[in-house]
């Protein structure tokens, strides 16, 4: 993720190189003005939308950096291992599955669904514990959506920044699909 200033300095007292690459959160939370005045009256689902529209329309946005740090230049900036936060998952699981890359993702928000008392992130906590539906027919779904779009844009950069040698000798493309190895 784009580490806020907090975080950024946090990285830098720990000795830990970060690259920012995703939604930069701050800028997102200044420019949009849906998302400001949902969070302000607590609409946390419209937050959401807001935020996996942000994702949607800004993707290549993404896509390009994480492309140029792990697979321009044959991979020669690829770290030893990949910290994600949650909102950027889909990265650890991608680096970790096709590109062998250890991924470890840190968990900065309570996102846990199985707690009947409380629901995460400013959801409802609703009676009996039907919070948990929100996850599991709401959210699953659009994450996988989500992380179809992502595979899809980072096939793209790759097919579209492969060599013309590697095209005209029909050599196969590099590993680039999630789903082969899930």
């Amino acid at each position: 993720t784009v580490p806020s200033e907090t975080n950024a300095m946090l990285l830098h007292d720990f000795g830990l190189e970060h690259v920012p690459y995703g939604i930069d959160v701050d800028k997102f939370m200044r420019e949009d003005e849906e998302a400001r005045k949902s969070m302000e009256t607590g609409d946390t689902l419209n937050f959401f939308k807001c935020i996996a529209r942000s994702m949607g329309d800004g993707l290549s946005s993404v896509c390009k950096p994480f492309y140029d740090e792990f697979v321009a230049n044959g991979g020669e900036h690829r770290p030893d291992l990949l910290l994600v936060s949650f909102i950027n998952r889909f990265w650890g699981l991608y680096a970790k599955h096709v590109f062998n890359i250890p991924a470890i993702e840190i968990k900065l928000q309570h996102w846990v669904f199985d707690d009947p008392t409380r629901a995460p992130m400013g959801m409802p906590t609703l009676p009996l514990g039907m919070h948990r539906l929100i996850q599991t027919k709401l959210m699953v779904p659009q994450d996988y959506k989500m992380f179809q779009k992502q595979c899809k844009c980072i096939a793209d950069i790759i097919v579209s920044q492969e060599d013309t040698e590697t095209l005209t000798n029909n050599k196969p493309s590099p590993m680039h699909c999630l789903d082969d190895f899930l």
